[in-house]
């Protein structure tokens, strides 16, 4: 009996178009099943594709054969074909760019692979016999996911060491991600040399590799890579016999591909992978997002410590408030005691201040003009000789004449970090402060190399308060996670160093419950979230236009809106927000125009709506990260 299987070709296709049928010839009948790979006639050329189904019969005519077999060893799982359905359908993708996400097409040309550079393994960690209780408990445990609070990094490696021990040993296997490229050597220095041969690094770097993509793909496949490292990309690999996901830093943002299409998160797959395949999902997190904490507190699940709070003698909270009364200044006197101090002993300093530039923006004083980037729409950066756009890098000569009254003065405002570095230089004249090994190193960011904590005694963060000057639902959380990670790098790096934070909102809950229990300042989280029906009492979906002109993009935005209202107006399922401009109004030279649609219980609803009408041109974002 002639057979058909339904084909997704390797090229990309419009979002409708989820397969192809071809016959099946009766000389590969016995080898083609769902998952297999195969050569196809396309269009004018043959091209490879993944068999996502067979059926008996089909509704057309006239169907073309399959050529040809890649490769009758690598099949597919079913597990990952329904993986593949679900992400297309989940996130609104077309199935044939979902399967060019997760299928490399092998090389024409059979050239050896390069393996890619794993580095230097030269695993240091020690057995702990309470990380090895710990490592058999969660092998034992029925439960899915499981939730560490890590404030201790150290256990934090001996654990993940126990579970790849674990793991070959029942010759399955694991994925340790980590939430940009940067970190996964440091995953690699902590896996002992013996299990070397057994590492797959997945990136996406990786996938343009053609040749060593396709291999490292294989390798997992056939289970001769058991010890999968790597970003969010290491989800879609085809793993045999997966027993655990491990997520460090489950907290980050960087798990989620917020930037372009299709936009996933990294935990959500790993979620799906784990009900699909018996998996066990391990988010391991200094202070974990507000909506990892609820599903394990949703589901009685205990969540595991490692570590101690934090203690008062670790990290102080300097008010700039009741500093600022005396006189307004940036540096309080605690903190250049302690700077001042540590210079003395011949210890390094590590000081923060996430606002790069002279200032936060430049104003007139007489009509309030504010210097803009033209693309985006945010306040231009005061350096010393030349105004910056830090999102796309748009530069453009200092201003010393306002240029639309032409008779004020323009004034930077805020405090940027080369304006903090020149007033440190004034300050402890003959320090060097500019790179990550100077005397005083400064920075915006927090730190991925552990060297720039050498010799570190003091910490002080000069200001973090501007991530709370926006709106968005989730900043409050980050601040705390920041506070969090940065007490767990010092812990780590630096044990004896002493922090100092400075704020001039010493009463938001982040600073309010930071010496206390963490489930504290969740719990009071969670309680102002369900009043206003955010995530996790509500899932989100946030569709944009963008257009480079400002009206035709709003009008498009109303209609749109206006649809949306007339078809929901009276669902009490759903919360739609009229069209809104996020805070970074211009992307790349386009105004941008946001819906924001909360779905309090059942989606079926609203997704229909979205894949029948909502016009290509849209941009859809599941579960977004931001919302202004």
């Amino acid at each position: 009996m002639t057979k058909i299987a339904h084909v997704t070709p390797l090229r990309k296709l419009p979002r409708e178009m989820d397969y192809f049928d071809y016959i099946i010839p009766d000389k590969l009948a016995a080898v083609v099943k769902v998952g297999s790979l195969v050569e196809i006639p396309f269009k004018q050329s043959m091209v490879q594709g993944l068999v996502v189904g067979i059926d008996k019969e089909s509704k057309f005519k006239k169907l073309k054969m399959i050529d040809d077999i890649i490769d009758s060893e690598l099949v597919l799982p079913e597990w990952q074909i329904n993986f593949i359905k679900w992400f297309a359908d989940y996130y609104f993708y077309s199935l044939s760019s979902t399967v060019r996400m997760f299928v490399p097409e092998k090389p024409k040309l059979k050239r050896k692979a390069k393996e890619p550079a794993i580095g230097q393994i030269s695993a240091t960690v020690k057995h702990n016999k309470e990380i090895d209780k710990l490592g058999q408990l969660l092998m034992k445990k029925s439960q899915r996911e499981n939730l560490i609070i890590n404030h201790d990094q150290e256990k934090n490696n001996q654990l993940i060491i126990n579970l790849i021990e674990q793991t070959v040993t029942a010759g399955r296997q694991i994925i340790i991600m980590v939430p940009h490229v940067e970190k996964i050597k440091d995953v690699l220095q902590i896996i002992p040399e013996k299990f070397s041969a057994l590492i797959a690094v997945v990136d996406s770097g990786l996938f343009r590799q053609k040749n060593a993509w396709h291999e490292a793909w294989r390798n997992i496949r056939l289970n001769q890579k058991q010890i999968i490292v790597g970003t969010r990309s290491a989800l879609l690999t085809p793993v045999d016999d997966l027993a655990y996901v491990y997520i460090n830093e489950a907290e980050s943002i960087d798990y989620k591909n917020w930037d372009q299409n299709p936009r996933y998160h990294g935990t959500t797959l790993a979620r799906k992978m784990a009900e699909l395949t018996g998996a066990k999902v391990i988010l391991s997190s200094p202070a974990p997002n507000i909506e990892d904490y609820f599903v394990i507190k949703k589901n009685n699940q205990p969540i595991i410590t490692l570590g101690a709070n934090i203690k008062t003698d670790e990290l102080q909270i300097i008010d700039l408030n009741s500093v600022r009364r005396k006189e307004f200044t940036y540096y309080s006197p605690q903190l250049l005691d302690n700077i001042r101090r540590t210079l003395a002993t011949g210890k390094r300093v590590v000081l923060f201040l996430n606002k790069r530039g002279f200032s936060s923006q430049t104003r007139c004083n007489a009509c309030d003009f504010i210097a803009k980037c033209p693309s985006c729409d945010l306040p231009l950066v005061s350096t010393e000789t030349e105004l910056v756009c830090y999102s796309c890098q748009h530069r453009e000569p200092a201003l010393t004449v306002c240029p639309k009254c032409h008779r004020g003065q323009l004034k930077d405002l805020g405090l940027g970090i080369d304006q903090a570095a020149a007033d440190l230089k004034g300050e402890f004249a003959g320090v060097s402060i500019a790179d990550p090994k100077a005397r005083i190193y400064l920075t915006t960011t927090l730190p991925t190399d552990k060297t720039v904590f050498n010799d570190v005694a003091f910490i002080g963060v000069i200001s973090w308060d501007s991530m709370l000057y926006l709106t968005d639902f989730r900043l409050m959380t980050r601040f705390f996670q920041q506070i969090w990670t940065l007490t767990v790098l010092k812990r780590m790096w630096a044990p004896e160093a002493k922090i100092l934070l400075q704020t001039a909102l010493p009463d938001t809950l982040a600073i309010k419950y930071i010496y206390q229990d963490y489930k504290r300042y969740f719990d009071s989280e969670l309680a102002k979230r369900e009043m206003f029906h955010y995530p996790p009492q509500s899932r989100l979906i946030s569709i944009f236009t963008q257009n480079k002109d400002k009206k035709t993009g709003q009008a498009e935005a109303k209609q749109l809106y206006e649809q949306l209202y007339r078809q929901f107006y009276a669902d009490k399922n759903l919360q739609i927000s009229v069209p809104y401009q996020p805070h970074r109004q211009m992307t790349r030279g386009q105004y941008r125009y946001y819906i924001l649609i909360k779905i309090l219980n059942d989606d079926t609803a609203i997704r229909s709506w979205i894949k029948e009408f909502l016009p290509d041109y849209w941009t859809i974002d599941i579960d977004p990260m931001n919302v202004v």
